[in-house]
């Protein structure tokens, strides 16, 4: 008995040492092990948009969609769904299991079949993320700021110039076609949250997709693979 009051004793101490309250360490602990028992259907999934799947494991959407790089928008169009594919494919690797260790809520179902990770497909993006400019953590490089500026200012210029001294067939060609490029470039890439790693900057810049003569929310439901 005397022996395992020493141990209990010593424990607490590393814990007061870590700057762990002894309930707090209990109740992680407690937190954790109940995570690890809990079982969703996909079914119950679909009823809960603060949650997500992602392999066999299910996560809280509505606490992770503050911290996500590319900004919340994202993530919450996959709450109650399955995000494993669309993961794979917006970050081009591996789902980061032990970094988002503190969103799992539990585990999907043993009676539902989860969707693998697709190997072929994780080895050719890491062949391509290999080719990428180093230094930007995913993020646009400078020399794509260049390019939106370029596009986004052109475009407003020759808009205005329009406006002012009025229309020609050429001119609205070009305009159209800068058009294009922007919706192919900048309101594509900051809706899904890849130009900067300011979430505000991703979401301002989406409305770009409104200015060219789509739609912002409809753009991210069909291109973002929602059904």
């Amino acid at each position: 008995a005397r022996s395992w009051k020493l141990v209990r004793n010593l424990a607490g101490g590393c814990r007061l040492a870590l700057g762990m309250a002894p309930s707090a360490a209990h109740a992680g602990s407690a937190e954790t092990r109940a995570a690890e028992l809990a079982s969703y259907t996909r079914k119950a999934v679909e009823e809960r948009p603060d949650l997500t799947i992602v392999g066999d494991a299910v996560y809280d959407a509505k606490a992770f969609r503050e911290e996500h790089p590319g900004g919340a928008h994202f993530v919450s169009l996959f709450g109650g769904r399955d995000s494993t594919e669309a993961f794979m494919e917006y970050h081009r690797r591996a789902w980061p299991k032990a970094r988002m260790s503190k969103f799992f809520v539990g585990s999907l179902d043993s009676a539902d079949k989860p969707v693998q990770a697709d190997e072929a497909y994780l080895k050719l993006a890491a062949k391509v993320n290999a080719l990428l400019p180093k230094g930007s953590g995913g993020f646009a490089p400078w020399t794509y700021w260049l390019k939106a500026a370029a596009l986004l200012g052109g475009a407003v210029a020759l808009e205005g110039y329009m406006l002012l001294r009025g229309k020609t067939v050429l001119l609205s060609l070009l305009l159209g076609v800068m058009f294009a490029l922007i919706g192919l470039n900048v309101q594509h890439d900051a809706n899904h949250g890849a130009l900067s790693r300011n979430s505000s900057v991703n979401y301002l810049l989406g409305y770009a997709q409104d200015w060219i003569g789509g739609e912002k929310g409809v753009w991210l439901q069909e291109h973002g693979g929602v059904d």
